[in-house]
Parts: C-alpha cells; sequence; structure tokens
C-alpha cells in the first residue's frame, strides 16, 4: 500500500506523488496476468509447429474468456484487499470504468482507428500505479465489449492491450503532473502501433494470407517475426498510426487536468499516520500494521491508567501507604461521633 505523505495538509507533494494504495498481493497478480496473457498472445511466434488452428481458436475461446474474467476479478479483489477493503478506492477506480464505457459507446465511431479508449487507463496508470491503470483496461474493455455487442475471440487479446496500456502508465507514477502528461502523450502515441502489432497476433497465425507475410507453420519466431511486421506495415499500421494519434490528443486534451485531479482527490483523503511513520516510505506502511498500532496505542492507554491504584496497595518495606496519608479523623466534624479508643492509640 502507498500511503500519501509529506505535507501537513495531506495532500500529495507534485514532486512525489506516490500511486494507488497497492500492495504485493495485486502486484503479484498484475505481474501473474501479463506474463500469462503474453505467452499466451505470442505462443505461435515461440512454437509455430504448436500453433492452434482456426477451430481450436473457436472451440477454446469461451474458457480463454473465462480464464481472462477469473483472472479480472482476482485482480480485482486483491487491489481491494491491499487498500485496506476500502470502497472509496474501488468506487473511484469503478466510476473511471464506466467513464470509458461511456466514451466507447457514444464517442468512438469506429472509423480509421479513432479510439479514445486508451485515454482514460494511461491516466488512472499515471494516478494510481500499475494494478489500476491494469484494472480499469481489463474491466473497462470487457464491459464496453459488452455494452456494444462485440464480444469475439479477440476480446481476451484486447483486454490484456487494454490493461498494459494502464500498466505502462505506472513508469510515470512518481514524476510531477507536467512531465508525466508530456511524457504519456508520447507513449500514448507510440502505444497505438504496439498495440496493433499485438492484436494482430489474435488472427494472423489462423488467416491464409498469399506472399511473405502470412504464418508459415515451421518457422522460427525470428521468420515469423519478420513477417509479422510486414503483414503489419501492409494491413494495419495506418489505422494503427491512428489509434496512437487518437490516443496522444486525448491525453494532450484532458491528461493533465485528470492527473491533476485524480492525484489531489487521492492525495486529501490520503489516511493519518501518526509522528513515528511520518518519516517512513509510504511503501512499508500497511494498514494492518496502523490497525495494530492503535491497538497497541490503547492497551498502553489502559495499562497506565491501571498502574497508581495498583501502587497504592503496598510498597517494598510492607507498610500500607494509607499510613503516610494524613490522619482521616483529623479533618472529621466536631459533632461526629467519637471513634473506637483502640484505634486512637499511637
Amino acid at each position: 500500500m502507498t500511503v500519501g505523505v509529506g505535507t501537513g495538509t495531506g495532500r500529495l507533494a507534485s514532486a512525489h506523488v506516490v500511486g494507488a494504495m497497492t500492495g504485493w498481493r495485486s502486484r503479484v497478480m498484475t505481474a501473474a496476468m501479463v506474463v500469462i496473457g503474453l505467452g499466451w498472445l505470442v505462443w505461435p511466434l515461440v512454437d509455430s509447429l504448436s500453433a492452434p488452428s482456426r477451430r481450436q481458436v473457436n472451440d477454446e475461446a469461451p474458457w480463454v474468456l473465462a480464464a481472462a474474467l477469473a483472472m479480472a476479478v482476482a485482480l480485482a479483489t486483491t487491489l481491494w484487499r491491499d487498500s485496506g477493503r476500502s470502497a472509496r478506492v474501488m468506487g473511484v477506480l469503478g466510476s473511471l470504468v464506466i467513464v470509458n464505457c461511456l466514451v466507447r459507446a457514444l464517442i468512438t465511431p469506429r472509423l480509421m482507428g479513432i479510439e479514445p479508449v486508451y485515454v482514460v487507463p494511461l491516466v488512472a496508470g499515471i494516478a494510481f500505479g500499475g494494478p489500476a491503470g491494469m484494472l480499469v483496461g481489463v474491466w473497462s474493455c470487457a464491459a464496453s465489449s459488452a455494452l456494444i455487442d462485440s464480444v469475439s475471440t479477440a476480446l481476451p487479446a484486447q483486454m490484456l492491450v487494454w490493461g498494459c496500456t494502464g500498466l505502462l502508465g505506472a513508469l510515470l507514477t512518481r514524476t510531477r503532473h507536467v512531465a508525466a502528461w508530456l511524457w504519456g502523450i508520447v507513449v500514448g502515441f507510440a502505444g497505438g502501433p504496439v498495440a496493433g502489432l499485438f492484436l494482430n497476433l489474435t488472427g494472423w497465425p489462423t488467416d491464409t494470407v498469399p506472399g511473405d507475410v502470412g504464418f508459415l507453420i515451421g518457422l522460427g519466431p525470428a521468420q515469423n517475426g519478420l513477417r509479422l511486421l510486414r503483414y503489419t506495415a501492409q494491413t494495419s499500421l495506418a489505422y494503427d498510426c491512428m489509434r496512437g494519434l487518437t490516443t496522444a490528443l486525448g491525453m494532450a486534451l484532458v491528461g493533465l487536468p485528470l492527473i491533476i485531479a485524480l492525484r489531489r482527490v487521492w492525495g486529501v483523503h490520503a489516511p493519518a499516520v501518526s509522528e513515528g511513520l511520518r518519516h517512513l516510505p509510504g511503501s512499508q506502511v500497511s494498514w494492518d500494521a496502523l490497525r495494530r498500532r492503535r491497538r497497541a496505542a490503547r492497551v498502553n492507554d489502559l495499562w497506565r491508567r491501571r498502574q497508581p491504584d495498583d501502587a497504592d496497595q503496598s510498597d517494598d518495606t510492607g507498610q500500607s501507604h494509607g499510613a503516610e496519608r494524613p490522619d482521616a479523623t483529623a479533618s472529621e466534624p466536631t459533632n461526629s461521633p467519637p471513634g473506637n479508643p483502640v484505634t486512637q492509640e499511637g
């Protein structure tokens, strides 16, 4: 988990803005999704002899989609646990998912690669960290595909590409607002052709393409990789560059205010820490540690309250502390009944 510290008002410092409240669970789950997803996607290049046919791809598509959704649910669960089971954290990320779904349903005209849907995952990764950007990208792709009825065999690959776009934003999490915005424009433009290259892997190995651009069983990764590059240059490069240009334009228009707003909102509501933990790195402070510290402080406070009562009972010499106190009878009124003569003797 990362806690915003450094300023007395609770706001995050603009020079060192830390990402969302992520922990080892969400980071491990994000890494597992990337490794498994990219391994599945580039497998035809690694071992062309075991590349699946079109029929196998269609038969296995429901299972692959179910596995992708299961990993997306696991990522959301781990991020929720790492953020201290905070409904506010998931509410902010869920709102970004809804916004991206509306952007895809209302704005994207599906013409010449005009797709501004990569802007929100990228901004989420910049403002909140890699796991949060991955989560926003994966779930916005899945939900918007169901919303516009475009679920296909390529959906798991699209979820992976959208999520990796948000993951790239984590490279800019600890930079200043303006620097993150400018570099985000560059990353958004470069991400268009790269996303197109990976998305072509969903159909290119099973397509029958004449010439020296088609997938050929038996060739090594380098030879088929060159064929994939030529295939991309001849078929989808203009579309992919337009996608990158749209993402860069979207970042240029709304990226900076979104980054500032999300970072400040996160910083204002950062959990308070005690003075002993205030100067520690944020990644070393967890919600469990804060709860244990508060519990220990409560126990110490109760123990300090009971110590005077225990000390009043007896001392090391065996004398009662009550004997050292002033005689209680000296302060009694004169009209009080006489005391026991036995106890009044020295």
